[in-house]
């Protein structure tokens, strides 16, 4: 008869979940626990994001680069007019053909220009998505009135003249739904859950009611905000 030996119980080690040595893909795709902008990562650069992003976080090069993985984070407000680019893509580009690419790169460009001459706001390119430092304003003898992002606000949209391409209520309305969401932002610190980055489209303006009118609706104001330039890779 053959004898059976008794199994002893013992400790068992686990790998780390985080464990990049056998990774077997050489791409890898995250989301940044700040911005929310999905990249694509090298192994080794997702090493270094994980060092430094700390447990169970992911933060982008761009929020890592500037120190939005920092509590005085939740006092920056990320705003961003791709809801315009987009629309100009969907309605002049793609179904008319009034517009060409190098037309919007150009709107892009200008706007980030304009933008980028106030030290509060800083843009991030890739998502062109901007964050507005909140930390620096206020009634403190170093900080500025909130007046100043209004303005910068108002200043980027006038760059991509909708006055002249859609029409002055679309204008109105646009600028006064930033207006009304940098003045809240200014107030309670705080975002919408789920409109956590301030982005409005031509939705209930006479745009979306003449596109409705002459063309069949090939997509809803919602997609508008999902337009880039490229895809984020890091």
């Amino acid at each position: 008869m053959t004898e059976i030996k008794k199994i002893k119980a013992g400790n068992v080690k686990l790998k780390s979940k985080y464990n990049f040595d056998d990774e077997l893909s050489d791409k890898i795709h995250c989301q940044c626990s700040f911005c929310e902008k999905l990249v694509t990562l090298s192994p080794k650069t997702r090493k270094l994001h994980h060092k430094l992003s700390g447990p169970n976080n992911f933060y982008c090069s761009f929020c890592l680069s500037n120190n939005l993985n920092k509590k005085d984070s939740r006092n920056y407000l990320l705003m961003s007019y791709r809801g315009i680019l987009g629309y100009y893509y969907f309605e002049y580009y793609k179904n008319n053909n009034k517009m060409f690419m190098s037309q919007l790169k150009d709107f892009e460009e200008a706007h980030c220009k304009i933008g980028i001459e106030n030290p509060l706001f800083k843009y991030d390119e890739k998502s062109m998505v901007w964050f507005v430092d909140f930390n620096r304003i206020g009634r403190g003898k170093h900080k500025l009135n909130v007046s100043n992002a209004l303005q910068t606000s108002e200043d980027i949209l006038n760059a991509f003249e909708l006055k002249r391409i859609v029409s002055e209520s679309a204008h109105v309305k646009i600028l006064s739904k930033y207006t009304n969401a940098i003045m809240s932002f200014y107030k309670t610190r705080c975002r919408p859950k789920e409109k956590f980055i301030l982005m409005p489209t031509f939705a209930n303006t006479n745009a979306e009611i003449r596109f409705n009118k002459f063309h069949k609706p090939a997509y809803s104001m919602e997609k508008t905000k999902n337009f880039t330039f490229v895809e984020s890779f890091e």
